[in-house]
């Protein structure tokens, strides 16, 4: 997801989430266990209007605490730095400056091609740093590629 992407070349700063299908497809797996789980206890107890109450409070904790999870790790890419931001309450950001990049390649599997997502690996001298299910890995590496040239040139 971008935030700002119709004002991008004004603020020269870009915000960048994981893939909302990934988001989609983790709240799916979260459900489906839960149901699982629910039918299961019902098949022995039998049907009662508390464990579905129960259920779906627990559906819905899980759906906000995975939404929030996602929401509180993204990437910021300036035409200087790559800022990985992490957490709501305890923050933990790093920051790589795009001039020291060595090299950027981009990972994408079957599903990550079909639903344009994957991960952008940065290499330094010596180190690597992973930003991991990136929704549009093409255009935010060509996008670091450029800002690296540009970085050097100066």
């Amino acid at each position: 997801m971008i935030e700002n992407e119709n004002n991008f070349e004004q603020t020269e700063k870009i915000k960048v989430h994981s893939s909302w299908f990934l988001l989609f497809v983790r709240i799916l797996i979260a459900i489906t266990i839960i149901n699982i789980f629910a039918l299961i206890i019902t098949l022995i107890f039998g049907f009662s209007w508390l464990l579905f109450i129960i259920r779906t409070i627990i559906e819905l904790l899980v759906i906000i605490f995975l939404y929030v999870l996602w929401l509180s790790n993204h990437f910021r890419i300036t035409p200087r730095k790559v800022i990985h931001k992490q957490g709501l309450i305890v923050t933990n950001q790093d920051s790589y400056n795009i001039e020291s990049i060595d090299n950027i390649s981009c990972n994408q599997n079957m599903f990550g091609r079909l639903f344009n997502y994957g991960d952008i690996i940065l290499n330094f001298s010596g180190k690597q740093y992973i930003l991991e299910d990136i929704w549009n890995p093409n255009y935010f590496s060509s996008l670091i590629t450029r800002y690296n040239r540009d970085g050097t040139k100066k």
